[in-house]
């Protein structure tokens, strides 16, 4: 082959491979750019437990718009119930509540007025049967050990009423009295 047929071969082999690099990332683009960014950046799902739910269902009541029963993600706080629920009254006394806390599912939530007498810890209920062992550790007498043994009775079989704590090793009367208006199931 004589010299000019090789170098117009290379020159063709080169442009065939520059076109077929162009249209493959053309093609790949339109297509599916994004099951592509997905092979190389996967993305983790969440894991959901008892431990870890995305959602909590709480119960408002009191001085806000609009009381009732809402479904929220499992890392909210008081605060955005409230603003969910259409915001607090005027009368509200909200100095009294905790708008940081983290929601707990199946808890309540009540916002007094201006005046009005409550008790100091009415106002949430830590669900036995949903609350992580950071929830639980707020309980009076209750410790990390004592959280663990709660969760991992009730991943045998659910509380079925508040005093089926007792049956949870390191829980006796003393434990349940402290915590008995505290929690719910």
């Amino acid at each position: 082959m004589s010299k000019k047929i090789k170098t117009i071969i290379m020159y063709a082999l080169a442009i065939t491979a520059i076109l077929g690099a162009f249209m493959f990332n053309q093609i790949a683009s339109k297509n599916d750019s994004k099951a592509l960014d997905d092979l190389f950046n996967p993305v983790a799902e969440p894991i959901i437990t008892d431990d870890n739910p995305l959602y909590v269902f709480v119960d408002i009541k009191g001085a806000v718009q609009s009381p009732g029963v809402y479904k929220m993600a499992a890392s909210d706080r008081v605060y955005q119930l409230i603003e969910r629920a259409g915001g607090s009254l005027g009368e509200a006394d909200l100095t009294t509540i905790n708008q940081a806390a983290i929601l707990t599912d199946g808890s309540i939530i009540y916002i007094p007025t201006t005046g009005e007498n409550i008790e100091e810890d009415s106002t949430t209920l830590i669900n036995i049967n949903t609350a992580s062992i950071d929830q639980l550790i707020t309980l009076p007498n209750i410790g990390e050990a004592t959280a663990k043994a709660m969760i991992d009775y009730r991943n045998e079989q659910l509380f079925e009423s508040k005093e089926s704590i007792l049956e949870v090793s390191g829980i006796g009367d003393a434990t349940f009295e402290a915590v008995k208006d505290l929690i719910t199931y």
